[in-house]
This record gives structure tokens, sequence and C-alpha cells, in this order.
């Protein structure tokens, strides 16, 4: 199967990697199958020191924490539906199946001094652009399966986010003069309102009954992040949201 035919993939196609997914002894499943588009998604928060600082080799995972569960992917409050919308864990269970075509992983700041009140915090942007660029190009996503090797998937710049927030203005209290760039709203973050998702040229894979780890690792520390309520954010989150496009499968 070639390059284009992969990311263009018909539904027959994906349906086949489905049946082999569910496979049972060896044969693949030849029964009825259910299918609905549903993207997956999971939020990491990294909690930012003095001037937004995040060191070297801070990691967090994502899709192991489910709605209700509380000091999870960085957090110290109960996910909902906010912060993803697992409700299987870090595996699928017997008869279902998640067909992964694309990826994209939006960058959002929340502020509340540390301890974030989901209903409380505050959401904001990264103001600076120069900043963003050091999230993009720091923070890996790794992927790896029971069993088998971690492979690195790529940095957080190579999955545009797909969505964005377009508007105009300027950050409260920032200043050219002081050495702060001064940003349109809207442009820096993970991709723009008209920047696609990347699409996989290989389709991941999430069989039932397997356990998967998908991690975000900051290969190397940054050391300043601006909101665009101006000035430098300490104790308070870098939220980091892994969203799989694709199609989930069901064996009724």
């Amino acid at each position: 199967m070639d390059f284009i035919n992969v990311l263009n993939a018909p539904m027959p196609v994906l349906e086949n990697l489905a049946r082999s997914a569910l496979a049972k002894n060896g044969a693949a499943f030849g029964g009825p199958l259910y299918v609905s588009h549903e993207p997956y998604y999971s939020t990491a928060y990294f909690l930012l020191a003095t001037d937004g600082i995040v060191a070297a080799a801070t990691q967090q995972k994502v899709f192991s924490a489910k709605i209700g569960d509380t000091n999870q992917q960085g957090s110290n409050w109960a996910f909902t539906t906010a912060d993803t919308n697992n409700t299987i864990g870090s595996q699928f269970p017997e008869g279902q199946c998640f067909i992964c075509t694309a990826i994209g992983i939006d960058v959002a700041l929340y502020s509340s001094a540390g301890v974030r009140n989901p209903a409380a915090a505050t959401s904001q942007m990264v103001l600076n652009p120069n900043d963003m660029l050091q999230i993009q190009t720091a923070v890996s996503y790794t992927f790896s399966e029971e069993g088998d090797r971690s492979r690195i998937l790529g940095m957080v710049a190579d999955f545009p986010s797909g969505t964005g927030v377009a508007g105009s203005g300027t950050a409260a209290g920032a200043t050219a003069a002081a050495g702060t760039v001064i940003n349109a709203y809207g442009l820096s973050q993970n991709g723009g309102p008209l920047t696609p998702v990347q699409k996989l040229a290989v389709p991941m894979i999430l069989q039932p009954l397997r356990n998967y780890q998908h991690t975000l690792t900051f290969e190397r520390g940054i050391n300043s992040v601006t909101s665009t309520s101006g000035g430098d954010i300490a104790a308070s989150y870098l939220g980091l949201r892994v969203q799989l496009f694709g199609l989930r499968y069901n064996a009724p």
C-alpha cells in the first residue's frame, strides 16, 4: 500500500485493519462491526517553576488517566471531559480497537496559582512566539506498545493542533520597550484555525487488551513562558493535549 493510498484510505481498508486488530487465535475477525468517528484526546500538565521554567527530562503520560481519576498526568484535580474523553484507561477492552489516522497536539496555559480548579482556572495562549517555538521543538511525543520498543513519533511542532483561536490584540502590560515580543492573539499556538492536523503515513493501530504508553518529554528545558496577560507565568500549568483522530471499531 503506497503512501498516498494510506493517507486517503477508504473505509474497507481501515475496516480490514480493524478486523486484523480484533483477530483471535490468528484468524481475522469475521463478524459485523460497528464503527464511529471518535477523536480520542488526553491532556498532560506541566507545572511551571519560577519564570516559567520546565526542566529537561520532565515527562508526563497521556491516555493513562480516565475521567474521574485524580492527581494524574501532572494534575492535582479530578479529570473531567475538559481534560480527556478517556473512559477505558491505557488499554481497549475486548472487542474494541482504534485506528488512528492523524494526530494533533494543542498547547495552552492554565493559571491559578499552582492549584487548578477546573471551574475557575483561566486558560490562556502563550504570548511570545519564541516561547512557543521553545515548546514545539523541546517536547517529544513517544509511543510504545506492550512488549515492544518505544518510538519517538516526533516533536510537538510535527503535530499541529488543527484548530486555533483567531483574533487580534496585544497582551496587557507587555511592551516592546521591555523587550517582549508583542504578538496578535491567535498566532502563538501549535497551528492556527486553518492548519491541518498531521496525517499518518501508516495508521496507528490500538488493539484490545494491550497496554500502550503515550509520553510527552521535555528533551531539553525551557526557560520562559509568557502568557497573554503579560509577564512570565510561575506556579501555573502548561497543558499539552494530544488528540488522536480516527475510527473506533466495536464488535457486538
